[in-house]
């Protein structure tokens, strides 16, 4: 049996069983704030989007595809979700760069 860096055995057998893992208070509160905080910042700054855009993709309209790039959106900077979001968003960045998940994700693999 391999040596775990981060998880438990447990944790390892029910990540192999469920095929997830819930780590609860994996993030430490700054660690949720900063990332929540540079998440608001970085779509303050792209609040005037009015169509998909480097990532940025917008909430369409009702009765319509998410993926149509040409459909009609809900409004200005409501957005769906921001693709590759650690790219955009540096606090992401750091979590998903951090020793603990680096670890993790080892004793995952």
């Amino acid at each position: 049996m391999k040596t775990l860096k981060y998880l438990s055995d447990t944790q390892l057998s029910s990540f192999e069983n469920n095929g997830f893992l819930v780590i609860d208070q994996f993030l430490t509160p700054d660690e949720l704030t900063s990332a929540k905080e540079d998440i608001d910042r970085v779509c303050s700054e792209q609040s005037d989007l009015t169509e998909d855009h480097a990532g940025f993709n917008l909430e369409k309209a009702d009765g319509y595809e998410v993926y149509d790039r040409e459909a009609p959106i809900k409004g200005p900077g409501i957005f769906r979700k921001i693709q590759c979001a650690l790219f955009h968003v540096p606090a992401l960045q750091d979590i998903f760069t951090s020793q603990k998940m680096l670890d993790c994700m080892e004793d995952i693999m």
